[in-house]
């Protein structure tokens, strides 16, 4: 069974609204117009009424033989009667005991009427004493057919302007139920697209409520798969051509000595190790930052001591730097606190850091690595004087198979510093770079330390 649609049933909520809106205020305005005819007829022949019976009274001094005259209700001119005369009147009169004195039916003259019937009703004074009450009989006090005729006019007039008021709700709310639909309908096309693995459309509204806000959100959700999916094929591509590398190396030489065209020697065999733990590497870095994305990379988190972190890296150096003409040293804030982490983990990334350093630093330059406090966190820097990043490639530095220059070398895998903030992220830091092409980059780092104890 195929569902109303949105359009379709916001304009059936309208519609249903609007009609139940109309008709409450309707039945309301019927009750109230009612109540309003019933006090309107007692006051326009009350006093009428209330001094025909004075007179009796004073004329004989008792309500004895007292009856309604036609006369006293009778129309004047050619104005319709004021009561049905096939109907009983619908007053009459109590004495000052509450008894009826008047025929009324079905009420019988010498009927004692309530308290509250009399106190509802008109007193009849004579000579300054109030002798009777005029009371009224009926709720509807529309005895007349002019009343009766006005009061159908009336609730004609309720009806019409309900069908009007149900049709003006309907075509204000299927104007208002597209302006509504309309959002959700392109967005069920672009989500349709994403889902055939096309790139979808922008979703485009001038509104700014909370369905303005769902397309912004969506749009920017698109826009950041579309550039997960680009960045994939990218990193798919690199990887491809990172791990084809060093395996047409190695293929080459192997072919080149099966078939005898190049001796075995000691050299060659040293090349194909080289490429095959380069590749060794390679793969490890990619499984490392996919346990990282499944959430599966496990730290085991200790109080590491930030001076031998930093002396173990620049010792783990010291040899390669020397022999490219770099000076390398470390430096540490007196009495700095211990870091809250992973001592591997962390000397990983200062390793990928150090190293990255060396590639991009030329000879006779200097690479520092720091330590200081700030807050509670531990600030780490490694500072080179090497060739420097663009701007425009330094946010991206961090991304995975991601090299500010364009060449494609053997020398590292572009996974280092992807590495380095995977493993930062997993201890709730920060890291982040300043550079200055020509004059060398900053590498920094904010480590939670640990706390000490009060």
């Amino acid at each position: 069974m195929i569902a109303p649609s949105l359009t379709l049933r916001l304009a059936a909520a309208f519609l249903l609204t609007g009609l139940a809106s109309v008709a409450l205020v309707g039945v309301f305005a019927r009750l109230l117009a009612g109540a309003d005819f019933d006090r309107l007829v007692r006051e326009r022949i009350g006093d009428t009424l209330v001094e025909s019976a004075a007179e009796h009274y004073s004329r004989f001094g008792s309500w004895d033989g007292f009856r309604w005259d036609r006369s006293v209700v009778a129309p004047r001119g050619d104005q319709p009667p004021l009561f049905d005369p096939r109907r009983p009147l619908p007053f009459g009169v109590v004495d000052a005991r509450g008894i009826l004195v008047s025929p009324q039916a079905p009420h019988r003259i010498g009927m004692r009427m309530t308290a509250r019937l009399t106190e509802d009703g008109q007193p009849i004074v004579v000579d300054g004493q109030r002798v009777g009450t005029l009371v009224f009989f009926t709720q509807s006090g529309l005895p007349s057919q002019r009343d009766r005729e006005f009061l159908a006019r009336f609730t004609s007039s309720i009806l019409f302007a309900s069908i009007a008021g149900a049709l003006l709700a309907t075509m204000f709310g299927i104007v208002l139920a597209r302006r509504l639909a309309q959002p959700v309908v392109a967005l069920t096309a672009a989500i349709g697209a994403m889902r055939r693995g096309e790139t979808p459309p922008q979703v485009t509204t001038a509104a700014t409520d909370e369905i303005g806000i769902l397309v912004h959100a969506f749009n920017d959700l698109s826009a950041e798969l579309d550039r997960a999916h680009r960045a994939r094929q990218q990193m798919t591509a690199d990887i491809a051509h990172e791990l084809n590398t060093p395996l047409t190396i190695i293929s080459g030489y192997l072919e080149s000595m099966r078939d005898g065209v190049l001796p075995p020697t000691p050299a060659r065999f040293g090349t194909m190790y080289h490429e095959a733990r380069r590749l060794q590497g390679l793969i490890g870095d990619l499984r490392l930052l996919s346990l990282a994305d499944a959430g599966d990379l496990r730290l085991t988190r200790e109080a590491v001591d930030t001076t031998w972190l930093l002396q173990a890296t620049v010792s783990a150096f010291a040899q390669q730097a020397e022999a490219r003409d770099i000076e390398l040293w470390s430096t540490c804030e007196a009495g700095i606190t211990a870091i809250d982490g992973d001592p591997a983990r962390l000397q990983q990334v200062l390793t990928n850091l150090v190293n990255n350093a060396l590639q991009h630093t030329p000879a006779g330059g200097r690479i520092g690595v720091s330590a200081m406090m700030a807050g509670s966190e531990v600030r780490l820097q490694v500072q080179d004087t090497g060739d420097g990043i663009a701007p425009g490639a330094l946010p991206h530095i961090f991304d995975r198979l991601y090299r500010a220059d364009s060449a494609r070398s053997t020398d590292g895998s572009g996974l280092g510093l992807a590495i380095a903030r995977a493993i930062v992220d997993l201890h709730q830091g920060h890291i982040s770079a300043t550079s200055t092409v020509g004059a060398g980059t900053t590498i920094e780092l904010r480590l939670p330390a640990v706390r000490r104890a009060s």
